[in-house]
């Protein structure tokens, strides 16, 4: 037990320091507004999206197929999150902005920031080369599902016509970096072509500063956040997010056979916090910004004890 206690401290603890970090140097005024969108501009435009390239370009065809159970498997689990948060908030929740704030903080996971920094304490280059080959398809959905849920729950004078949802999730989809790289990825694994040394050295540079500028920043833009009154419908996504939602697909996982890394990749997958781009999109297509804001913060600060909490109970069990 004990050594199963200070595996959970190890993964756990240098993430988390880096966010904590990030939240002090932003209240100490180390870090400006602009500061830190030009740093998440660039986590997102060029740090990720070498890590995803060198990640694709160096797999090989027979590990993807081989994953591929998993892929299915986080498809479904995310599918089935979005529909279920989609029939079930409505019949609690009466204000359509609320709605669409809720129902994508329900189901949207900080996958590339947080997400991935955890698959690599957990499992080193392996599980990071896992996530690499669940990403597209796992940023494809979330990209489909939020636009969907923030187009039809918000207020009457705001909605857009189909035409316009099914041309904001195509824009979003196409134009994102992370989908992108693995793209041009592909070619590299698919017929196994090795990059010039100075190509990988410099990407590698480059992928190597990803983790920590991401989660500094991370730390550092939901220090500004506040909980206001509208505590019982975050608490209550978050609750969800973090708990419930993490334990239902990691027993389901289980129950249809993926064991140790597949299931902790699960686990990582479905009960990382809510999205930075949850809140983004959120203000930006009418819905309530505020309630998708406090769902990040929350979520955010419940994170460092139940993932702790699910690594030590996984590894007690012998299922990591």
């Amino acid at each position: 037990m004990w050594d199963n206690f200070l595996y959970s401290i190890n993964v756990i603890l240098p993430v988390f320091i880096l966010v904590t970090l990030g939240y002090i140097l932003k209240r100490l005024n180390y870090f400006t507004d602009g500061f830190l969108t030009t740093s998440d501009k660039l986590v997102f435009n060029l740090f990720l999206p070498s890590l995803m390239f060198l990640g694709t370009a160096g797999s090989r065809i027979e590990e993807s197929a081989e994953r591929m159970p998993l892929i299915l498997f986080a498809c479904a689990g995310i599918t089935i999150s979005f529909v279920l948060s989609s029939l079930v908030i409505p019949l609690f929740v009466r204000e359509n902005e609320k709605r669409g704030a809720m129902i994508q903080g329900s189901f949207r996971a900080n996958f590339s920031i947080l997400g991935m920094p955890l698959a690599a304490a957990l499992f080193g280059q392996n599980g990071m080369t896992m996530m690499v080959m669940m990403t597209p398809f796992v940023m494809i959905l979330y990209n489909i599902y939020s636009v969907v849920a923030l187009s039809i729950f918000v207020p009457r004078e705001k909605k857009p016509g189909f035409a316009g949802t099914a041309g904001n999730i195509i824009v979003r989809t196409f134009r994102n970096p992370l989908i992108i790289a693995v793209v041009l990825g592909l070619p590299f694994m698919i017929w196994e072509i090795p990059l010039p040394g100075f190509a990988g050295d410099s990407l590698g540079y480059l992928a190597d500063a990803t983790f920590a500028v991401s989660l500094i920043s991370l730390g550092a833009n939901i220090s500004g956040m506040k909980i206001s009154g509208k505590i019982k419908y975050s608490l209550a996504v978050s609750l969800v997010k973090v708990v419930i939602l993490p334990i239902i697909m990691v027993v389901s996982a289980y129950l249809l056979g993926f064991r140790g890394e597949e299931l902790g990749l699960v686990f990582v997958l479905f009960g990382s916090p809510a999205a930075v781009a949850s809140y983004i999109m959120a203000k930006n297509m009418g819905s309530d910004g505020e309630l998708a804001g406090q769902i990040l913060l929350i979520t955010s600060m419940l994170c460092p004890v139940t993932v702790f909490l699910g690594v030590f109970i996984l590894r007690s069990l012998g299922w990591l």
